[in-house]
């Protein structure tokens, strides 16, 4: 649901929430597989790394389409200096860590947010730092 849709930028920030809703449920339904490849990556790291980096691997595909549709969105709204590939990544990555470290964030001794009260926080994060950037600086980015 969240790759279809028009290109408006209420559009794109509900699309976002629903991304970043089953991204973040499927990350913790999968918390023990993930898991098993850092650990799998710590003892056989090059191999793990061809299997989840290389350029037929389902991690790169998902970013690759990832990338085209948050491009087209971004230029579409109107929001620039957005380098697309760093924000899916960092966003894909903030995402792993809320589900991976949940215990480290949300101890048991303490009371522990719902879902959609972690998933809203990162919708404002990822839609809100998008939207109202500075300017890039000038010049060709590295």
């Amino acid at each position: 649901a969240w790759e279809q849709g028009t290109r408006t930028a209420e559009d794109v920030d509900q699309r976002a929430g629903l991304y970043l809703t089953g991204l973040y449920e499927h990350l913790l339904a999968h918390r023990n597989l993930l898991l098993a490849l850092i650990r799998a990556a710590q003892e056989d790291g090059a191999e793990v790394s061809a299997l989840m980096s290389g350029a037929s691997s389902p991690l790169r595909r998902y970013f690759d389409r990832v990338e085209y549709l948050a491009g087209t969105s971004i230029n579409q709204v109107g929001w620039s200096g957005v380098d697309v590939p760093v924000v899916v990544r960092a966003t894909f990555a903030m995402v792993l860590g809320m589900a991976m470290a949940d215990e480290w964030l949300f101890p048991p001794d303490e009371e522990h947010p719902r879902r959609e009260r972690i998933v809203a926080e990162m919708h404002q994060f990822m839609v809100h730092g998008l939207a109202h950037r500075n300017p890039p600086p000038p010049g060709p980015r590295p």
